[in-house]
């Protein structure tokens, strides 16, 4: 019984990492790259600005990810362990059961806790790597757009992995939404 809980915990933990991971990745990589465009592109901006507010905002989006994913595991956590006692006709309350949807909650929470950061430091990489706005005559926040297709491509492609289509064709689909988000958000703020 407990290889089967633990089979069925493992494949839990792997539908939640996959479902919340890539939407965190993918929201936060459209953010930081909404900051790049609406903030490195315009007159008068520096590079603690841009990078400031990138950092700020993955950080405040690591939190509210990791909060509500904390608090949907954990109703969604209870709400299997009362199925399982209904099933089982005994309560499971210190039991591996719960002790195993603690530990998956945990690392859940953590690892979306964590996409943000990582995506700031992806996109974020070419203003650390230079002191101006500029590297090579070109602006650092087109070096920056580059580096978030490359994260929506490596996404696109994992999902396409798992599930047995072409890769490459579905990172390709992930960097096309990216371009033409990145092409509305230029525009965009241009209007303003």
């Amino acid at each position: 019984m407990a290889g089967v809980l633990r089979t069925s915990w493992k494949a839990l933990l792997a539908q939640a990492f996959r479902r919340y991971f890539v939407n965190t990745v993918f929201d936060s990589t459209f953010v930081s790259m909404g900051i790049v465009v609406a903030s490195a592109l315009v007159p008068d901006s520096s590079v603690g600005t841009v990078v400031g507010t990138m950092f700020a905002v993955s950080l405040a989006l690591g939190i509210s990810t990791g909060t509500s994913v904390y608090e949907a595991e954990k109703v969604e956590a209870e709400i299997r362990l009362r199925e399982l006692e209904r099933a089982m006709l005994t309560p499971l309350d210190g039991t591996e059961a719960t002790r195993v949807l603690d530990v998956s909650r945990y690392i859940v929470v953590t690892v979306n806790a964590v996409a943000p950061l990582a995506v700031f430091v992806a996109t974020a990489s070419p203003f650390f790597l230079s002191s101006s706005l500029t590297i090579l005559g070109i602006p650092t926040a087109f070096f920056s757009v580059a580096i978030a297709m490359v994260v929506l491509f490596l996404v696109g492609t994992y999902l396409g992995r798992l599930t047995g289509r072409p890769a490459w064709l579905k990172g390709l689909r992930m960097a096309v939404i990216g371009i033409a988000t990145f092409g509305a958000i230029w525009i965009i703020q241009g209007l303003f």
